[in-house]
């Protein structure tokens, strides 16, 4: 409330600044215009008219209400505004502080921004190497230094970088026999750091974590998300400014002494344990935790394999925790069913953890003998004792496909997993509480039970039984006015989960509905071979991004949606089994989608390994020309700029 009426407040006195202005501006204008009536009737009628060009209002404004005003500007709108005006307004966009995110931005856009920026200017800056803007990173480093113009960044996110690009990004480096040896690094200022890089593998891990948490001394908040096992065994020293870290696949070793002993200030923490395929002997674990990290206040654990002894070790000494996010996924074989008994966590929170005050829990076991209602409702039973009750911590219990879950209401997480046939307990208070933060929802199998998630986003389903109202049955339990996202998956060819007047009524509900994933044989069998009138309009009106997945497109195939999808479609997914196939089907999609920015072709496995000039064949056979073309692991990927000058190079 405090800050909404601070910036109505600088908002009236701006307007009124500027009210002030105009109107003074215009008394002149009037006064002027008197004078030069007079001047004309004094000067003789034979003589040329003169005329005066004023300068607009807007140059004439203060530098101090410029920076007023781009506050509340977004760095695309500011630019776009205010760039290449003059040189006093260029000179106004230069020094701005700027907080660029180039993850999801079209190639025309982010070429014309890194044309406008002064890249000293920029105070937080995300990169990306993902599907939708591939090669973004080595561009952006090819048209800056970054040990001259990244000095003053403040925050930094880099998605899916290559080894080199990190590197070049970190520090300036050298490599000698697969080794990285640092020099310096131009990220003084640094203070926000998040890199997500499914590339990375365990072997280098461990220099960029030294390299990350040791040499960039400013450095407070870190995130590493690497798909590999980190490797901290080169951290050796303490580290006195991290406070926030976020690290994924570690084992509990390196946890308990390395990240624990070495980082004595760290306030939240946030870790996914792994195994390392040897048994944890725990005494040989650092055991004064609480001294070391007398700070820690919150703790979210991902854990799969790990024990609820080896758990239970970790929390016990970390009595100063405030809040606490566990979560464990299942396992293929029975799980310890401690993991859901009541009476164990309320000895270990009562008598170890006595300033607790935030609980979440999203805990999966393996269960493989069917549990019915009064089972689920005696597991319960320990979880609504007094001291859960006082804390206001109510929980819920489910068993559905051999999986028993447990949670605290409301359901903590964004991303949710279900069936239909879910068996819920019927105890609790918390019971009608909603599911109100699932953003993205998964629904397999079928079944009858009234679910309900009212904020989906993203919808994923998975049809394995044979019956055709399933998806049906599926709409009931979602907002379709949210629903950004749809993907569709048949486990079986012969039953479809939806027929074309159902996936019509669909997209005329769900008007935020922008990406469709499915099949190409399915797409084609919806629409019945593109001649449904109408489902194919909505289809051109709303679908920016569709996904042909889990069959090969023919070039037949692509003929047939090319019509529908030509005017707004702008990322297309396919995958083809030949290279020749690719190339025809490439020639056709990017003649007729003028509006397309992504194209992501995944090969067969006999293209697996690709040795063709891409770049060359498409200037020669294609009318692209503004695009980056990128070839790895048996995909090609183009990020292609507009190819109707909307920004010009």
């Amino acid at each position: 409330m405090t800050s909404l009426l601070s910036d109505i407040i600088m908002m009236s006195k701006i307007a009124n600044t500027f009210n002030d202005y105009c109107t003074n501006y215009s008394e002149n204008q009037v006064v002027r215009r008197k004078k030069q009536k007079q001047c004309n009737h004094q000067t003789s009628s034979k003589k040329k008219k003169t005329f005066h060009y004023e300068v607009s209002v807007l140059e004439q404004l203060p530098c101090e209400l410029f920076l007023i005003i781009s506050e509340y500007l977004s760095p695309q709108d500011l630019i776009s505004a205010f760039y290449d005006l003059n040189h006093r307004l260029n000179s106004f966009v230069h020094l701005s502080p700027l907080h660029l995110d180039f993850s999801k931005i079209s190639k025309s856009k982010f070429d014309y921004l890194c044309k406008a920026i002064s890249p000293k200017a920029l105070r937080s800056l995300t990169l990306s190497n993902e599907r939708q803007t591939c090669g973004q990173i080595s561009r952006f480093l090819h048209m800056f230094d970054v040990q001259k113009y990244l000095t003053n960044l403040r925050s930094l996110t880099i998605l899916e970088p290559k080894l080199n690009q990190l590197m070049q990004i970190l520090n300036s480096f050298t490599i000698m026999d697969n080794v990285l040896y640092s020099h310096s690094s131009p990220l003084h200022s640094l203070i926000t750091l998040k890199i997500t890089a499914s590339t990375i593998d365990y072997e280098v891990s461990g220099n960029i974590c030294r390299l990350i948490l040791c040499d960039l001394s400013s450095l407070e908040k870190c995130t590493l998300l690497f798909n590999d096992r980190l490797d901290m065994q080169d951290l050796n020293q303490t580290i006195d400014n991290i406070t926030h870290l976020t690290c994924k696949k570690i084992i509990l070793e390196d946890l308990m002494n390395k990240i624990i002993k070495y980082l004595p200030h760290i306030h939240y923490l946030d870790v996914e344990l792994v195994s390392s395929g040897i048994p944890v002997v725990l005494s040989t674990l650092e055991q004064d935790i609480s001294t070391l990290v007398s700070n820690l206040s919150c703790l979210q654990l991902l854990i799969t394999t790990t024990t609820y002894q080896e758990v239970e070790f970790l929390l016990k000494g970390l009595p100063q925790l405030k809040q606490l996010s566990f979560k464990k996924c299942h396992t293929t074989l029975n799980d310890d069913m401690i993991f859901v008994n009541g009476s164990s966590w309320e000895k270990l929170f009562s008598s170890h953890m006595p300033i607790l005050t935030e609980l979440q829990f999203d805990i999966k076991v393996y269960h493989d003998q069917h549990m019915h209602y009064t089972a689920l409702n005696n597991l319960l039973l320990p979880f609504e004792t007094e001291y859960f009750l006082k804390h206001g911590w109510t929980f819920q219990l489910y068993y559905d496909s051999k999986i028993l879950g447990l949670y605290t209401q409301p359901y903590p997480h964004s991303t949710c997993s279900t069936t239909l046939n879910r068996i819920e307990s019927t105890r609790g208070p918390g019971r009608s509480v909603q599911n109100n933060r699932v953003t993205s929802l998964h629904v397999y199998n079928t079944g009858r039970k009234n679910l309900y998630y009212p904020n989906v986003e993203s919808l994923y389903v998975e049809n394995s039984s044979d019956n055709y109202r399933f998806f049906l049955l599926v709409k009931r339990a979602i907002n379709c006015r949210k629903l950004k996202m749809l993907k569709l998956h048949e486990s079986n060819d012969d039953v479809q989960m939806m027929d074309s007047t159902t996936l019509s009524k669909l997209l005329y509900t769900s008007s935020q509905l922008r990406t469709l994933d499915l099949s190409i044989c399915e797409l084609i069998e919806l629409t019945q071979h593109f001649k449904h009138v109408t489902l194919c309009k909505r289809l051109s009106r709303r679908i920016q991004h569709l996904i042909l997945s889990d069959y090969y497109c023919k070039p037949n195939d692509v003929s047939l949606f090319i019509d529908t999808f030509s005017t707004n479609l702008e990322s297309l997914d396919i995958s083809v089994n030949t290279l020749n196939e690719c190339c025809e089907i490439l020639e056709s999609i990017l003649e007729s989608m003028r509006k397309l920015k992504n194209l992501y072709v995944i090969f067969g496995q006999s293209e697996k390994i690709i040795r063709f000039d891409f770049d060359t064949w498409l200037i020669n056979n294609t009318s692209v020309t503004n695009f980056i073309c990128d070839v790895n692991d048996g995909c090609l990927n183009l990020w292609l700029g507009d190819r109707e000058d909307v920004f010009i190079e």
